[in-house]
């Protein structure tokens, strides 16, 4: 099993709460650029792992033999394909729901 070393541990510990405190100074600061921000992020992300899908099915379709090593790394990116799609559906719906962006325009 793959254990983590204490540093690194240490490092993506403080890099998650470095990344919730600025989530939670830019709501307080500008709430509706946050929110932009974090869609556009999420639209971004959800981008490059639908590329992962599209690229491991080429693969498959074509039979493709030199793929095989470098498959891992976007199998691992399809795999965080359908979270961040359940994630940008719901941020979607909160933002019109409370009615920071419209469909009309």
């Amino acid at each position: 099993m793959f254990q983590l070393n204490k540093k690194l541990h240490f490092t993506s510990i403080s890099m998650i709460v470095i990344g919730l405190l600025s989530l939670v100074i830019g709501f307080m600061s500008d709430a509706h650029s946050t929110w932009t921000n974090l869609l556009f992020n999420n639209y971004f992300f959800l981008g490059i792992s639908l590329f992962a899908v599209v690229f491991v099915a080429i693969q498959y379709v074509a039979e493709a033999g030199w793929s095989t090593v470098f498959k891992r790394v976007p199998e691992a990116m399809m795999a965080f394909f359908l979270m961040r799609e359940l994630l940008c559906f719901l941020l979607s719906l909160l933002l019109l729901c409370t009615g920071t962006i419209s469909i009309t325009g």
